[in-house]
């Protein structure tokens, strides 16, 4: 039974030391940054991505989001992006640390929209702890879906806008 105290309390104070630092990389735009993404509103040569992760399993784990391949940066919950882009292909990629604390990240993910000027897309990324495989470590599991935009606009009212690193 001591043993088993001893296990979960190391597990906890790994995963709020995780939490810490890694959120840290996490820079909020301004609130009226936020609340003019909200509106939803685009330009008639521009689409609007919207990227977001709701509070999930391995919530304590930093995502770090690509567009085409480039870093845009990183990830917590309750926390969305705006991504202003030309029409066209866009692939966007979440991506997690490998063996993080006590987590072994399983996979990365990715989804690629094809997207129309004046129009709003929205990207869920999201996680869970299924079961593990092999030993005791638990693995996480990542996936990046596109979803409808009622859906996506109700999910982006509940969150607050990271700034990017590229524009």
């Amino acid at each position: 039974l001591i043993a088993i105290v001893i296990i979960v309390l190391i597990f906890l104070s790994g995963c709020a030391g995780n939490k810490m630092a890694s959120w840290d990389k996490v820079q909020l735009a301004s609130e009226a940054e936020d609340s003019e993404a909200k509106t939803f509103t685009t330009s008639d040569s521009k689409s609007n991505i919207y990227i977001y992760r709701e509070r999930t399993a391995g919530a304590e784990i930093t995502f770090q989001v690509t567009l085409d391949g480039k870093s845009i940066g990183y990830f917590v919950p309750n926390r969305y992006y705006l991504l202003t882009v030309e029409p066209g292909k866009h692939s966007i990629e979440i991506i997690t640390k490998k063996n993080v604390n006590f987590y072994y990240n399983e996979d990365d993910s990715m989804v690629i929209i094809d997207t129309n000027p004046g129009e709003n897309y929205f990207v869920n990324a999201n996680a869970w702890l299924p079961m593990p495989k092999t030993g005791l470590l638990p693995s996480i599991r990542v996936k990046a879906a596109q979803v409808k935009n009622p859906v996506g606009m109700k999910k982006i009212k509940k969150s607050k806008l990271v700034k990017n690193i590229i524009s």
